[in-house]
């Protein structure tokens, strides 16, 4: 989620949150700079603590529907056939 930790599996490092923490940080700073007041610094960083989530969720999803679909040309593994889109390769053992 923020500097690559995820809520839903640990893929992050230390380094990576220490950044995300810094960004918020420098967020928290700047939205001081411009008088912008507590109540809309809280709805600014909230936000985008969301948009990051959704933004998680996204690839998650994107990752895990390209990993399910086998690959144009290759033998799919659960039929044994080979893919759409390739119908002139055979199996070796369907070979007359």
């Amino acid at each position: 989620m923020i500097g690559g930790s995820s809520l839903f599996g640990g893929q992050g490092t230390i380094g990576g949150t220490l950044i995300g923490a810094f960004l918020m940080g420098v967020i928290r700073d700047g939205a001081v700079l411009l008088n912008i007041t507590q109540y809309y610094q809280e709805v600014v960083i909230g936000v985008i603590i969301w948009v990051a989530v959704y933004w998680d969720q996204l690839r998650r999803r994107r990752l895990a529907a390209a990993s399910e679909e086998p690959r144009r040309g290759g033998e799919d593994a659960q039929t044994g056939r080979f893919a759409r889109g390739d119908p002139e390769r055979v199996r070796s053992d369907q070979r007359a």
